[in-house]
């Protein structure tokens, strides 16, 4: 064969060549297309609805409390009670009189007047040893017979007359190594000297007793216990003249300690102040 036959065959050996290998690379890239179909989901995915959250469906007041701070419940509130108001106690008749209670400034000689008694008929009724001792509160028996004296309507005011109460004005204690006295004034309520009054010193247990001297027009009056100092316990309280006490007994005590700016007591004064 020649040179020239030899090249025309080669030239169609390569064309067949290439056209079977552009065949075999086109059956392949369909192949291929064909599985990325297949393999490729031709739906689109549906999408969530948009759900409404709880803020998006409650009132502004409640969704802004709900997101911002946590509401406090209120305390319940309880009504205040009233309180109840106790009735005024009035006296109770009882069988054998009336019952009084006794209120402030009050003394057995002065209820006894009020409902003309004498003291000792009050005392008597309601067991009272000592005259001078009675308290705001005591209930008091008036005994049959006892009533409040009328109040004048337009009788001028009666001039005070021995007999009125008297309550402790002024209590000073003194030292004095020469003398042991107990002195003072009694005066009315404008705070006048009252005369012929007097007071009575007893000891504590009751084994000596003394009367002052009458007050003077000045209301002076004083009782000497002892030349000297003198230490002791005593009972001061001012008297009528049929002995009945017209005070509340004032506790004194005296001592020996008796020199100037000392605390000793040798002569104490007490004043006394019709009420």
């Amino acid at each position: 064969m020649s040179g020239k036959a030899m090249n025309s065959l080669l030239v169609v050996m390569a064309v067949l060549t290439i056209g079977i290998l552009t065949i075999y690379a086109s059956s392949n890239c369909r192949q291929t297309g064909q599985e990325v179909t297949a393999n490729t989901p031709t739906s689109r995915t549906a999408q969530p609805a948009p759900t409404a959250t709880l803020p998006s469906l409650l009132p502004t007041p409640f969704r802004t409390a709900i997101i911002g701070a946590p509401l406090t419940p209120e305390p319940t509130r309880t009504p205040a009670r009233t309180p109840a108001t106790s009735p005024t106690t009035e006296p109770t008749p009882q069988a054998g009189g009336t019952e009084y209670v006794v209120q402030s400034g009050d003394t057995l000689y002065s209820i006894a007047r009020r409902f003309g008694l004498s003291t000792q008929a009050l005392a008597a009724a309601n067991n009272i040893a000592d005259p001078s001792h009675i308290w705001v509160g005591q209930r008091l028996i008036i005994p049959s017979g006892g009533a409040p004296a009328p109040v004048p309507t337009s009788s001028p005011t009666p001039t005070p007359t021995p007999g009125y109460d008297f309550a402790l004005e002024r209590f000073e204690n003194i030292p004095n190594c020469g003398l042991t006295q107990i002195w003072g004034y009694i005066h009315d309520a404008a705070g006048n000297g009252l005369s012929n009054y007097t007071v009575r010193v007893t000891t504590v247990d009751g084994s000596w007793s003394t009367v002052s001297n009458p007050s003077d027009a000045s209301g002076y009056y004083d009782i000497v216990l002892a030349p000297g100092a003198k230490a002791g316990k005593w009972l001061v309280f001012v008297v009528a003249a049929d002995g009945s006490k017209l005070s509340s007994v004032v506790d004194v005590e005296t001592t020996t300690d008796c020199q100037p700016g000392s605390k000793g007591v040798q002569t104490p004064r007490l004043d006394f102040r019709r009420r």
